[in-house]
């Protein structure tokens, strides 16, 4: 993912359900700088980012579910449906 394009999310996040999708599948990125940014832009797009996220953290790469549970943190209240029954 661009820096351009990542700037320009966390600038003005759209919740365009492809832009997520896009979004959560770029969180298995080497970059943890990379990641981090991406979980802040999903936090930012909010509860449209959820579902996504909560699919993630059931993903076999590590690095994927780690980026999307912290998105999911940083969405605070609003992801309780990620939470386990």
């Amino acid at each position: 993912m661009s820096a351009l394009l990542l700037s320009a999310l966390l600038a003005a996040p759209p919740a365009d359900d492809a832009v997520v999708t896009r979004l959560v599948d770029a969180l298995k990125d080497a970059d943890p700088d990379v990641r981090q940014n991406l979980a802040v832009a999903l936090a930012r797009i909010g509860p449209a980012s959820v579902d996504p996220l909560t699919a993630a953290l059931s993903d076999e790469l590590p690095q994927r579910r780690a980026g999307a549970a912290y998105a999911l943190g940083l969405i605070g209240p609003a992801a309780k449906a990620a939470l386990p029954a």
